[in-house]
């Protein structure tokens, strides 16, 4: 990529991550507080009961998913003002905010309902049973395997590389760059070696990087490489409970099925790993094109 095109990302990135949503939440409750008994008492006033319930109804979610910086219902409500000097404000407005995290993360209802439903199967299937390509298994920790860690940081002999890292992705935080390092090795140490594995058919193996189904993938497209990490990142910490809910662990760019895939393992705060997939064509396309 252009080093020129790669700053520019890495500067508008970092200006929508720093703008405010104070007008975002104003609109959001001028529209719950006024606009929606306002259509209400306007569409009864008629006599049209059934319209009225059903429309309030409707206007009344758009709100509450404006509340939790659904962009999209942002939009929805801009458009329902039928004010054109709003349409112009709300519209730079939200185009400033369209792809920060706070606002894809809050946009992605749908496809965390997915992953929902592929954690659910996972519970059914039984946590005994043998690990599809894409998990890993892994051992309860111990507490020797707590001390060890804090041996290293202590002594600081730590991992650099995996310590710099979760340093830059929690903005300098000290107590959650340690949080995360520490979940982060444990995953390392409970791992399971693939060998020690048990399969039902010993003479097959098969790449830990398999493609999955495409129920196992997230589709949350961005206009580029350096924004689809914002948008990963706030899909992670929307199901996972925030960054300090889960910990990355390994990262890898991943080619078939004529698609780029994003493929992370990450470690949550009970000791588990998961592997997330997301598709990254576009993003990668469209930086291709930038370079």
């Amino acid at each position: 990529m252009n080093p020129n095109m790669h700053a520019r990302n890495v500067a508008r990135i970092s200006d929508q991550q720093d703008l405010g949503f104070t007008w975002w939440l104003v609109w959001a409750w001028l529209n719950l507080g006024l606009g929606v008994p306002f259509v209400f008492m306007t569409l009864l006033d008629k006599k049209w009961v059934l319209a009225s319930m059903f429309i309030t109804l409707a206007y009344g979610v758009i709100c509450i998913s404006m509340l939790k910086y659904n962009r999209y219902a942002f939009v929805a409500a801009t458009v329902l003002s039928f004010n054109p000097i709003v349409w112009i404000i709300n519209g730079v407005y939200v185009k400033n905010r369209w792809e920060h995290q706070k606002v894809i993360a809050g946009s992605v209802k749908g496809s965390t309902g997915t992953q929902k439903i592929s954690k659910a199967r996972e519970s059914s299937n039984g946590t005994s049973a043998s690990p599809s390509p894409a998990m890993k298994a892994i051992n309860e920790p111990s507490n020797s395997d707590y001390a060890r860690i804090a041996d290293e940081i202590t002594s600081g002999n730590i991992d650099q590389g995996l310590w710099t890292r979760l340093f830059v992705e929690t903005d300098g935080d000290e107590n959650r760059t340690r949080a995360r390092y520490i979940k982060a090795r444990i995953a390392l140490l409970t791992e399971v070696p693939p060998s020690e594995v048990p399969s039902s058919k010993p003479t097959s193996t098969r790449s830990i990087a398999a493609i999955p189904d495409d129920r196992e993938i997230i589709c949350l497209p961005a206009s580029s490489l350096e924004l689809q990490r914002n948008v990963e990142y706030g899909y992670l910490n929307k199901l996972y409970g925030g960054s300090s809910g889960w910990a990355l662990t390994s990262q890898a760019t991943i080619e078939g099925n004529n698609r780029i895939f994003d493929k992370l393992d990450i470690c949550l705060t009970d000791g588990r790993t998961k592997t997330v997939w997301f598709d990254i064509t576009q993003a990668w396309t469209k930086s291709a094109q930038q370079a």
